[in-house]
C-alpha cells in the first residue's frame, strides 16, 4: 500500500517537467548562428563573427563554442528530417532541439532526485525538494540555451558530493565532466566553487589528513587542470572574469541584483526557502556541518549580487532541505508520515515508460501545429517572409509582403532591423548579413555607445527616431507589453506603417512596423 503512494509521489515532479518542456518551447536560436560558424570553419573567431555592430577591436572568447555546435547539429538533423518546405524544416529543427533539452530536463530532476535521495536518506523528502524545486524554477527551465548544460552538471556535482565520502569513481568522472562543461559553458566556476567550498568544509570538519578532505583536494585539482582543455587554455579564465564585469550587462535584468520590489515577486519563493531550511533546522534534528554552511552562505546571498544566480540557489536549497528535512521525523516521531517503503521492479518499468513516453512524445518528424513547436513571440513568420523564395512571398506575412512590394526598389527589403533583444536572436540566426539586426541578447560583444543607444531607443526617448534614421532602420520588431512608450510613438509616427499589432493580446503580442520609404 505504501508503494504505489510512494510513486505517485516520485513521478508526480517529473510529469510536470514533462508538461512544463512540451507546453512552454521557448527555444533560443541565436546559439545555432555560432555553431553554424565553429561547424564550418572548424576554429575560433578571432572576433565576434555574426553583427556588423559588434566591437570587432576585441578578441571573442566563446566559452560556449561545444554546447552552440551541438544545437546546430540538432537542429541541422531536425530540420533534414522533417524535410519539406522552409517552414516545415524550421519547425522539424526546433522540435529537435525542445525533444533535446526535454531529455535534459529528465535527466537533471532524475538527478537531482537521485542526490536528494542520497544526501537526506528519505525518497519522499527527496520528491518533496524536486517538487520545491520545479516550482520555483518554474517556466525557466523550459528555456533552451547553453546554460542548461551547466544546471545538469551542478546537479551532477551535488550526487557526487551526497556521500560520506567522495567515490574513487567521482575522481574520473567528474573532471572529465569539468572537462566538458568548460567547453560548454561558462558556469563551470560555479562547479569549481562548489568544489572549493564544500571541501574546505570537509577540512574544517575532519582536518587535512582525513581520506575525504585528501580526494577532495585531489578532485579540485584534476578538475582545475581539466578546464584548461580548450580553445583558450588558461585565459579562459580572464576572458570570463572580464565578460562578467562588461558594463552593458547591467543593463540586463537577470545580471543585476535581486529586488524585493522585483515584477513577478520571484523574491517571495526565495525568503520562503530560507524560513523553511531555519524550521527545519531549529526543529528537526539534523545538522549539516561546516561543509553545508560554507556552501549554502555563499549560495544564499549570491542572488543579491546577481539574480541570475537564483537557479543555483534552488538546487542547493533543496539539496539541504533534503537532509534538514527527515529530522523532523527524529525529533517528532509522532509526525505523520509515509513510509517510504523498497522499490520495486514495477515502479522502475513504470518509470521507464513515462521517460519513453516523454521522448517519442515530441520527435521532430510529427506534424505539428508551428505555433505550438515555437513560441508565439519568436518571429519566425517573419524571418521566413523575409528569406523566402519567389513562389513563397506573401505567405506568412502577405501585408508586409504588400508593403515592399509597393514601396521598396526591386520589391525587396532593404536597410537595418531594430528589435528586442529577444526577437533579434532569432532574426540574426535566421536572415542574412545583408540584412542586420542592431541588437540581441548577446550585450557584451556590443560597443557600449551602440548598446546604449539601442537602450533608449526601447525607451522611446526623444532621439529614437534619429538614431534608427542614422542606421538605415526600416523594420521594428518589439514586444507590446515592453515596449509601450516607443510602440505608441511608432503608431502616432506617419514614416512607419503598421504590419502587426495586438496590444490587448498579453505579453506575446509582437508589433511589427515597416519604414514607409526606405533609407
Amino acid at each position: 500500500m505504501n508503494e504505489p503512494g510512494r510513486f505517485r509521489l516520485a513521478t508526480g515532479p517529473l510529469l510536470g517537467v514533462l508538461l512544463i518542456a512540451g507546453l512552454a518551447a521557448y527555444l533560443s536560436f541565436y546559439p545555432l548562428w555560432y555553431g553554424e560558424w565553429y561547424c564550418t570553419h572548424q576554429k575560433s573567431p578571432g572576433v565576434e563573427p555574426i553583427s556588423t555592430y559588434s566591437d570587432q577591436s576585441v578578441p571573442f572568447p566563446d566559452v560556449a563554442w561545444l554546447s552552440q555546435s551541438a544545437y546546430h547539429l540538432l537542429y541541422q538533423f531536425g530540420a533534414k528530417l522533417a524535410g519539406g518546405d522552409a517552414e516545415s524544416q524550421l519547425m522539424g529543427g526546433a522540435e529537435a532541439l525542445r525533444s533535446f533539452h526535454l531529455l535534459m530536463l529528465i535527466a537533471r530532476f532524475v538527478l537531482l532526485w537521485l542526490a536528494l535521495k542520497r544526501f537526506g536518506g528519505s525518497a519522499n523528502w527527496a520528491t518533496l525538494g524536486v517538487f520545491l524545486y520545479l516550482m520555483a524554477v518554474g517556466f525557466g527551465s523550459a528555456v533552451q540555451r547553453p546554460q542548461a548544460f551547466g544546471l545538469f552538471f551542478f546537479t551532477a556535482i551535488i550526487f557526487a558530493l551526497s556521500t560520506p565520502t567522495l567515490s574513487r569513481r567521482a575522481l574520473v568522472w567528474l573532471p572529465i565532466s569539468f572537462l566538458l562543461w568548460a567547453n560548454l559553458h561558462a558556469t563551470f566556476t560555479i562547479g569549481l566553487a562548489m568544489l572549493g567550498l564544500h571541501g574546505l568544509g570537509r577540512l574544517i570538519e575532519r582536518r587535512a589528513f582525513d581520506l575525504e578532505v585528501r580526494r577532495l583536494i585531489l578532485l579540485g585539482v584534476l578538475c582545475g587542470l581539466a578546464t584548461l582543455v580548450n580553445p583558450h587554455g588558461p585565459w579562459l579564465y580572464r576572458d570570463i572574469f572580464a565578460f562578467s564585469a562588461h558594463p552593458n550587462l547591467k543593463t540586463m535584468s537577470e545580471w543585476l541584483p535581486m529586488k524585493l520590489t522585483a515584477a513577478g515577486g520571484s523574491h517571495w519563493p526565495y525568503m520562503m526557502s530560507l524560513l523553511l531550511l531555519l524550521f527545519v533546522r531549529v526543529l528537526g534534528g539534523r545538522k549539516v556541518g561546516a561543509a553545508g554552511w560554507l556552501v549554502a552562505i555563499p549560495f544564499a546571498l549570491w542572488p543579491w549580487i546577481q539574480a541570475r544566480m537564483m537557479f543555483w540557489w534552488w538546487t542547493v536549497a533543496v539539496w539541504l532541505l533534503a537532509r534538514l528535512g527527515p529530522g523532523l521525523a527524529d525529533r517528532f516521531p509522532t509526525l505523520p508520515r509515509i513510509p517510504d517503503g523498497p522499490p520495486t521492479r514495477t515502479n522502475a518499468w513504470i518509470a521507464t515508460l513515462v521517460v519513453v513516453g516523454a521522448v517519442v512524445l515530441f520527435p521532430p518528424f510529427l506534424k505539428l501545429e508551428s505555433r505550438k513547436v515555437v513560441s508565439e513571440s519568436t518571429p519566425w513568420q517573419l524571418g521566413l517572409e523575409l528569406t523566402a523564395k519567389p513562389e513563397d512571398e506573401g505567405r506568412w506575412l502577405p501585408p508586409l509582403r504588400q508593403a515592399i512590394r509597393e514601396g521598396y526598389p526591386d520589391q525587396k527589403f532593404q536597410g537595418t532591423i531594430f528589435a528586442s533583444e529577444t526577437q533579434g536572436d532569432f532574426l540574426v540566426w535566421r536572415l542574412p548579413r545583408e540584412l542586420p539586426v542592431l541588437m540581441y541578447t548577446h550585450a557584451h560583444v556590443f560597443p557600449v555607445e551602440h548598446w546604449s543607444a539601442c537602450i533608449m531607443v526601447r525607451r522611446g526617448d526623444n532621439e529614437w527616431k534619429d538614431f534608427l534614421s542614422r542606421n538605415r532602420t526600416n523594420l521594428i520588431v518589439v514586444e507590446i507589453s515592453t515596449h509601450e512608450k516607443l510602440c505608441e510613438l511608432v503608431r502616432l509616427d506617419p514614416d512607419w506603417l503598421i504590419i502587426q499589432d495586438a496590444p490587448q493580446a498579453g505579453s506575446m503580442s509582437v508589433m511589427i512596423a515597416l519604414r514607409k520609404k526606405p533609407l
